[in-house]
C-alpha cells in the first residue's frame, strides 16, 4: 500500500503523441520510460503480494490480536517516518539510479529470510516486525530517488508520465494480489521467493536506464549537511501554500485511511466475514480495480484541470465510502465500497504527486517528494496503531467508521479555507 505507498495531477496532457504511454518523442525516451515502468512495476508487484501476505501471516497464520496487527503494520510503515526525509536529501545529492538499484537488491533479502523461516517452521511475531521494518526502510530510500528521476524521463509532460506510472503501479498490484491469494493453498514460502525475484528484476530494469542527460546535482561550495538540506526544504514547503495543503491532505489520508485498509479491513475479513487469504486478495483486487480503471481514464482523458478540487473531493468522498464498511453490510457490499475508495484513491495519488512535482523547485524536487511521502508514510504507522487499539476495545467495524470519517472532516476543512480548491494545472501538463 506504500504501502499502501506506495503509493499525479495537473492540467491537460499532450494529446499529439502517438504513443499513449511514452512521455516524450524519440527512441531513447521511449526505451527509458519502458524500463522505468518495469522498475516501478516490479516493486509494486511485490507490494501487492505483501499487502495480502503480511496481514495473512500475522492474523491468520500466527492468529495475533487486533492490537498486535496494528503494531505489525506500524513496524512496516515506521521507517517512512524515520528515513524518508533523509532519503530525499540523499537522492538530491547522489546517483538516483544507483540508489533505486541498491534498494531493490537489498529489499529482496528480507523476503528470502522470511521464506526460510516459514519453511523451517520458525515464523514468529518478532520476525514479522523485523521483516516489516527492513522492507519499510528500503522503501523509504527508494521512493524519493525513483520519483525524483521521473521529471527527467517525462521531459516536460509530467502529469501524463505520472498517470502512466500510476496505472502500471495499480495494474501490477492486481497480479500481486492474485498470487498472494493462493497462500492458503500453496503456502507463503514460494510466494515470498517470488517477491524477492521481482525486486531483483526491478534492480536490473533501473540499471538499464540511460540517464546520461540527467544533470549533476548543483553545489555552490561545500555539500550541505543532510539536516540542513531537510530544514531548508521544510521551510520552502511550509511557505508554499499549495505544497503545504497537499501534504496536509496526504497526511490525513495516511493517518485516517491507511490503517483502515491495512489493519481494519483484514480484521473485518477475519472476524466478521470469516475469510482467508483468498478473501483478502479479492477485496484488495476490487480496490485496485477501481484505482486502475481511474488511472486509465485519467491517462486517456489527458488529466484534470482543477486538480486541487479533485484531490479534496476524492479524499472527502473516499472517507465516506470506507466509513460505510463499518456498517457491517452483507459481504458483497464491502467489495463495492473498496472499489469506490480505489477510484478516489487513484485520483488522490495522481493529483497529489503531480502537484508536488510541478510546484517544487528543481533543486529541491526529491526532498519535496520526500515531504510528500512523509505526509503519507509518516502518519500511516500511527493510524495503523490507532486502528489496532480501537478495534481491540470497540470492535473493527466501529474503529473503521470512526477513523474514516476523520478524513472527510479534514477534506471539508481544507475545501473551506485553502486556495487549493481553485488550483488548476499548468500548461505543460
Amino acid at each position: 500500500m506504500d504501502n499502501m505507498s506506495n503509493n499525479t495531477s495537473a492540467g491537460a496532457a499532450d494529446n499529439t503523441s502517438d504513443d499513449s504511454t511514452s512521455p516524450a518523442p524519440g527512441s531513447r525516451e521511449r526505451v527509458n520510460f519502458i524500463w522505468y515502468l518495469c522498475g516501478v512495476g516490479s516493486w509494486f508487484s511485490m507490494f501487492g503480494m505483501q499487502v495480502v501476505l503480511f496481514p495473512w501471516l500475522v492474523l491468520i497464520a500466527l492468529q495475533e490480536s487486533a492490537a498486535r496487527a496494528g503494531t505489525a503494520q506500524m513496524a512496516l510503515l515506521l521507517p517512512g517516518l524515520l528515513f524518508i526525509l533523509l532519503g530525499g536529501a540523499v537522492a538530491d545529492r547522489k546517483d538516483r539510479r544507483a540508489i533505486t538499484r541498491l534498494c531493490h537488491l537489498l529489499g529482496g533479502i528480507p523476503a528470502l529470510l522470511l521464506a526460510a523461516a516459514v519453511m523451517l517452521d520458525l515464523l514468529s511475531f518478532p520476525l514479522m516486525l523485523a521483516y516489516g521494518f527492513a522492507v519499510g526502510t528500503a522503501q523509504a530510500f527508494l521512493f524519493p530517488a525513483r520519483d525524483g528521476m521521473l521529471p527527467y524521463i517525462a521531459r516536460g509532460n509530467i502529469q501524463r508520465a505520472v498517470t502512466s506510472a500510476t496505472m502500471v503501479q495499480f495494474a501490477v498490484q492486481l497480479g500481486g494480489f492474485a498470487l498472494a491469494g493462493m497462500a492458503a493453498s500453496i503456502g507463503a514460502a514460494p510466494l515470498l521467493v517470488v517477491q524477492a525475484l521481482l525486486l531483483w528484476f526491478g534492480a536490473l530494469a533501473f540499471h538499464r536506464l540511460d540517464l546520461s542527460h540527467l544533470p549533476a546535482p548543483v553545489r555552490s561550495g561545500p555539500a550541505p549537511r543532510n539536516l540542513a538540506m531537510i530544514a531548508d526544504t521544510a521551510l520552502i514547503v511550509w511557505r508554499h501554500r499549495t505544497l503545504r495543503d497537499v501534504i496536509i491532505l496526504i497526511g490525513g489520508m495516511g493517518f485516517f485511511l491507511m490503517g483502515v485498509i491495512f489493519v481494519g479491513v483484514p480484521l473485518v475479513i477475519r472476524d466478521i466475514y470469516g475469510g482467508d487469504s483468498g478473501d483478502l486478495a479479492l477485496i484488495n483486487m476490487f480496490n485496485m480495480g477501481g484505482m486502475s480503471l481511474t488511472a486509465f481514464v485519467l491517462l486517456r482523458k489527458g488529466g484534470v484541470a482543477r486538480q486541487g478540487r479533485a484531490i479534496t473531493c476524492a479524499l472527502g468522498i473516499g472517507g465516506l465510502m470506507l466509513a460505510a464498511i463499518g456498517l457491517g453490510l452483507p459481504y458483497p457490499a464491502p467489495l463495492l465500497l473498496m472499489a469506490g475508495w480505489g477510484i478516489c484513491g487513484s485520483i488522490t495519488m495522481s493529483m497529489g504527486r503531480t502537484i508536488v512535482q510541478e510546484a517544487s523547485p528543481e533543486a529541491h524536487r526529491s526532498r519535496a517528494m520526500a515531504f510528500y511521502m512523509l505526509g503519507f508514510m509518516g502518519t500511516a504507522p500511527f493510524g495503523s496503531f490507532m486502528i489496532g487499539q480501537l478495534a481491540e476495545y470497540i470492535g473493527p467495524l466501529h474503529a473503521i467508521a470512526f477513523s474514516a470519517l476523520g478524513m472527510t472532516v479534514i477534506a471539508l476543512w481544507i475545501a473551506l479555507r485553502s486556495p487549493i480548491w481553485r488550483l488548476e494545472g499548468s500548461g505543460n501538463s
